[in-house]
């Protein structure tokens, strides 16, 4: 019998010709046409004879889709693809989930009804960052970040580069004094004598980033023709670098004296920092705080010229920490 014949009676309902075929001719007629390795419409899909097949338009799985342990998963080339090796994944467009979004259980999830992410490990970004385009953003080459709206934080904040002054203006370092408040009188303080071979200090608060040129002491009722060297040192009693002015002669009785450094140096705040003064005689005078809660004290042993060792007290001592002003 023909093959034409059997798949004609095939097609009639007959039994029986091919043992165990069941295909209805127009089952059959899904292979006519067929290029292996193409998908034609409405017909059968025959891959070729490398298993490859192509062109096909929408795909629904309804189970799971495992991918060969050693082939990459591709998208149009490059919009979505998954590297074999290594499992990683580039999206090159939009990912959207309307569901849950959980990597690794719990190591990086995404609730849907409320947008909360959380990362359980090191979030790298090499790129700027920025939400909602402007409301927060940070600079990739410069870790510059602006906040458009309020930044509240719980715990305790350490600026490592101090704090510019508010709203892009600047801070003088004129009106930071020791302990706090300036003398409102020529008269005020005490008019003490210095001794050559010790060293003395008082503390101030510095509120934010400033450029301090130097130090203005108040001078007290003499100068005897001496000399003051002045220093700045941190919390710590370190010197600031740059802050230092080994000797220049005392001029002026009861008033301030600017003292310069030898170029401005920046300062920065919020902190607490010391004046430091040394005389190179006993003759000139110094005005001193009679009273405080601020440290303010001496060192012993030192020279003229040279900062000594500071261990920065945490008392007042009356008529030892200078009157002076940053400026």
């Amino acid at each position: 019998m023909s093959n034409e014949r059997i798949i004609a009676q095939q097609s009639r309902g007959a039994t029986g010709v091919i043992s165990g075929l069941t295909a209805t001719g127009a089952e059959l007629n899904t292979l006519g046409g067929v290029t292996a390795g193409t998908v034609l419409a409405s017909s059968a899909v025959v891959v070729d004879s490398n298993k490859d097949i192509g062109s096909f338009r929408n795909v629904t799985i309804a189970g799971t889709f495992t991918g060969g342990s050693a082939s990459d998963i591709t998208i149009n080339t490059n919009k979505f693809t998954v590297a074999a090796s290594s499992g990683n994944t580039l999206v090159a467009g939009t990912l959207s989930a309307t569901g849950n979004f959980a990597i690794a259980t719990n190591k990086f999830t995404v609730t849907a009804a409320s947008g909360n992410t959380l990362v359980a490990g090191t979030l790298a970004v090499t790129s700027d960052v920025a939400v909602n385009t402007n409301k927060f953003t940070v600079t990739a080459s410069s870790g510059n970040t602006v906040v458009a709206g309020t930044l509240g934080v719980t715990g305790v904040t350490t600026p490592t580069g101090g704090l510019a002054a508010a709203g892009g203006f600047t801070a003088k370092a004129r009106l930071v004094h020791t302990g706090g408040t300036p003398p409102q009188l020529s008269s005020e303080g005490n008019d003490s004598t210095p001794s050559v071979t010790e060293t003395y200090y008082a503390e101030v608060f510095v509120p934010c980033n400033v450029s301090v040129t130097g130090i203005s002491t108040f001078n007290g009722s003499a100068t005897g023709s001496g000399n003051i060297a002045v220093y700045l040192v941190d919390s710590t009693g370190a010197q600031v670098t740059g802050a230092l002015n080994a000797s220049t002669a005392i001029s002026g009785t009861d008033a301030y004296q600017r003292v310069a450094f030898a170029a401005p140096v920046t300062v920065l705040g919020p902190a607490t920092y010391f004046v430091v003064t040394q005389y190179n005689n006993t003759a000139p005078r110094f005005n001193t705080n009679w009273f405080g809660d601020f440290a303010a004290a001496t060192v012993t042993c030192t020279t003229f010229g040279t900062l000594p060792t500071i261990t920065p007290a945490s008392t007042f001592t009356t008529a030892l920490g200078p009157m002076a002003s940053l400026y």
